[in-house]
């Protein structure tokens, strides 16, 4: 009996240590899992913390970073939300050169405009980030800060050389409280008691107001064009909109007016080229329409003092076009997303798009002239925002065939031509970089 009763707790004991050594490797594990999780939270930690310094560096408030969390964690639980594919591209790679590279996506989002802004032969670049800082860009490299502040609600911006000084001022659509949010010198006290809601400001690089022009241009594009054929650029910036007929008020340098035209309509879009080869531009605007065949846009075609506007033949799909001379005709053809034809209907030339993009829909982001394949003879070169890929640039030849195609990457944001040592450049905005492509 006692014999047995020893072996029973033997057994008995060997069961408990048992137990207990599983036990401690439970407790083990569990702690191992504790420093594991508080590891990688420090790792997190110190990595949002950084990259809160790197926002923070680059000027935006908390509450600023707190907003982009919240729409980029928007975006990607959108079910439509697809991440970016890679870099495709067809031919061979055009030579592009970045001029400048944001650490972060939204310290390229602004304002980019193209002009003349010293006293060179050559154009720079101005951008004016949503923080409030701008900066010149040469075309060959260089930057340097310039003055002008652009924060707040900035639609579309031209340069135009106001007096007639060799030099580009800026003019914009302005936001509300336009003067204190855009620039930081003092408001000269010509401009003191000036309701800003009522005028349009021409600015300087510097930030300084040169004038005030009495329209209230806000949330439409300015135009530029040689509305009266005197070889110089005139201003065109639309009024009273709120009244259902908007006011074109036509402005030459030093603030004097042509003809204003009153129409019964407010376009989408608007472009200027001398449709009629009378050496005038008019301007042209989309007009959106919707019936049973579905929703479209009509073009109309106006001059200064006009009250009513030609009706021209083509109807386009979405509001955005272009107007160039696709064929060295000497005339300029309508481009929109899927062709270009002439302004009176006789000729329609579709694109012949890659078979990827075949089916693609598309939002049309601008059209260009110049030749980036080095063939003697420029190319059409079509911007787009593409649904189903990334944002694209292709080039065409006159007949519609694709000649290049290549993926650029985030949003195109802006585009534009620019003229530098006696070369043309394609401009291109994205959301992380400004880049430029030299005509061969």
């Amino acid at each position: 009996m006692m014999k047995h009763s020893d072996s029973s707790q033997q057994e008995a004991g060997g069961r408990r240590e048992q137990g207990n050594a599983v036990w401690r490797w439970l407790a083990w594990m569990m702690l191992a899992l504790c420093l594991l999780a508080g590891l990688s939270y420090g790792v997190y930690y110190a990595a949002q913390r950084a990259w809160h310094a790197v926002q923070r560096a680059s000027g935006l408030s908390e509450e600023d970073i707190k907003t982009v969390q919240e729409v980029r964690k928007l975006v990607r639980e959108s079910p439509a939300y697809k991440p970016a594919p890679a870099h495709v591209f067809i031919g061979s790679r055009l030579p592009w050169r970045t001029i400048a590279k944001g650490v972060l996506w939204f310290n390229l989002n602004g304002t980019l405009i193209t002009g003349q802004f010293d006293a060179d032969a050559d154009d720079e670049l101005l951008f004016a980030n949503d923080n409030g800082k701008s900066t010149l860009y040469e075309l060959e490299g260089s930057s340097r800060p310039a003055g002008l502040s652009l924060a707040g609600i900035v639609f579309n911006a031209v340069a135009w050389d106001y007096n007639g000084d060799g030099v580009d001022e800026v003019v914009t659509d302005h936001p509300f409280n336009w003067y204190t949010r855009w620039s930081n010198l003092p408001v000269p006290p010509q401009f003191a008691n000036v309701n800003p809601s009522l005028n349009t400001p021409v600015f300087d690089v510097a930030g300084g107001i040169v004038a005030l022009l009495p329209c209230n241009s806000f949330g439409s594009p300015p135009l530029l064009g040689d509305f009266n054929g005197d070889g110089k650029q005139e201003l065109m910036l639309y009024d009273d909109q709120s009244t259902g007929k908007a006011k074109r008020l036509f402005y030459k340098a030093e603030g004097a007016r042509l003809p204003t035209s009153l129409l019964p309509f407010i376009g989408m879009y608007a472009q200027a080229a001398d449709i009629d080869g009378d050496g005038n531009d008019e301007v042209v605007e989309s007009v959106y329409k919707q019936d049973e065949t579905g929703q479209y846009s009509v073009l109309r075609a106006y001059r200064p003092g006009d009250t009513t506007a030609q009706a021209l033949a083509p109807r386009i799909v979405g509001s955005r076009f272009a107007l160039t001379d696709v064929d060295a005709d000497g005339k300029p053809e309508l481009v929109s997303a899927r062709q270009w034809e002439e302004l009176d209907g006789t000729r329609v030339v579709p694109f012949q798009f890659p078979t990827q993009l075949a089916q693609a829909e598309s939002t049309f982001a601008g059209a260009y002239m110049l030749d980036l394949l080095g063939r003697g003879q420029p190319q059409l070169a079509l911007l787009y925002s593409l649904d189903t890929r990334a944002n694209a640039l292709l080039l065409f030849d006159a007949s519609g065939q694709c000649l290049y195609y290549e993926e650029l990457g985030s949003r195109i944001a802006g585009s534009g031509l620019a003229r530098a040592g006696g070369k043309r450049y394609l401009v291109v905005q994205t959301d992380g970089s400004i880049k430029v492509c030299p005509e061969s």
